[in-house]
């Protein structure tokens, strides 16, 4: 809001924001509050006689074993995760069920303890072993606000390791959750695993954690792993694949060339409205040297830059480029007060 808003009060009749943030958890819908804030602001755009264009990433989540979807008939299904030591941030793992779903209970079996006691839709939550030092909270809720179209179980674990020892610590290992219901309502069950591994150079505090396929239930899917935000038909998402022009020429080289990267966020959403990335880009260049060539906004060194947060800045560029050509070459002062018609921010 605060980008178009320059745009707006520079009179500009073209805002164009490059959004880059990440988030695995939600319904993956068009009912989230990110998907009704933008899409909210892309109308209010439209009565002012401006045009809003929001691009955002697909994520990287897709090879992170980060979600699980449930399509079966049986009346119960297991699910595994595991979750690492010396994580010093809580993990979240949310379980989004159709509002249509009845007879529903989950029941948590913490790794090295007896399972607690289940919760179902009375309005029940839990917290072990207390409320004043959890290790543990689940939570279900029909919430308006975390999406509308879906239940929600929320799960909140503690981290595993605590610097000051002021907190609850969780055990750490291998936890696992049985979720009952009437005959035929576990069908299109979806569970999502929050993000907390490290962003890059930053301290190696936080482990990603991650599901475990049982024997005879879910296995680890890898589609609807779009990210979050990016579920909204409004939302112009940007995946990313390797370069047509793949240096090896290697079996591994031809099978990748030009194909998408195995951790380029997949679709469908939930709801089925977005089928897939509206765009994917090249940011792959090669396989041992990850990432396309950028400069340093601040050393000025080129290094390389990989993942799907390259190519929504790259897509928002091609746009901007497109509608006004040359514009990376005449964006001086004497440009700028003669107003171009384009804003672009970055987030």
């Amino acid at each position: 809001r605060y980008i178009y808003q320059v745009g707006v009060s520079r009179r500009y009749r073209w805002v164009l924001i490059s959004f880059g943030y990440e988030s695995w958890l939600g319904p993956h819908d068009s009912s989230t509050w990110f998907a009704q804030a933008t899409a909210s602001l892309v109308f209010e755009a439209q009565k002012r006689g401006v045009k809003l264009s929001i691009v955002t990433i697909a994520g990287n989540s897709k090879n992170k074993a980060a979600h699980v979807v449930l399509n079966q008939e049986k009346s119960s299904a297991a699910l595994r995760w595991f979750v690492p030591p010396d994580n010093e941030v809580p993990t979240f793992l949310e379980v989004w069920t159709p509002k249509t779903a009845t007879g529903l209970q989950l029941t948590l079996r913490p790794p090295g303890f007896s399972s607690l006691p289940g919760i179902s839709w009375r309005g029940d939550a839990v917290a072990w072993p207390s409320s004043e030092r959890a290790r543990v909270a689940i939570a279900m809720t029909q919430s308006q606000v975390l999406g509308q179209l879906m239940n929600v179980i929320l799960i909140r674990i503690a981290p595993t390791r605590s610097v000051e020892h002021r907190q609850a610590e969780a055990p750490n290992g291998i936890w696992s959750a049985t979720l009952e219901a009437d005959p035929g309502q576990l069908v299109g069950v979806h569970a999502y695993l929050g993000r907390t591994e490290a962003d890059s150079a930053a301290p190696p505090r936080t482990r990603q954690a991650s599901f475990i396929s049982p024997a005879s239930a879910s296995v680890e899917d890898k589609k609807g792993t779009l990210n979050s935000h990016g579920c909204s038909s409004n939302i112009v998402v940007v995946g990313a694949y390797y370069s047509s022009k793949f240096p090896y020429n290697s079996r591994v080289g031809n099978v990748l060339r030009g194909h998408s990267t195995g951790y380029s966020g997949s679709g469908p959403t939930t709801d089925g409205k977005k089928p897939c990335p509206d765009i994917s880009l090249p940011v792959e260049d090669g396989l041992y040297t990850l990432g396309t060539l950028g400069i340093g906004n601040r050393s000025a060194c080129v290094y390389r830059m990989s993942g799907t947060s390259v190519g929504a800045p790259l897509w928002s560029r091609y746009l901007a480029n497109s509608a006004f050509p040359g514009l990376e070459k005449r964006v001086t002062r004497s440009d700028l007060a003669m107003g171009v018609d384009v804003f672009a921010g970055f987030i």
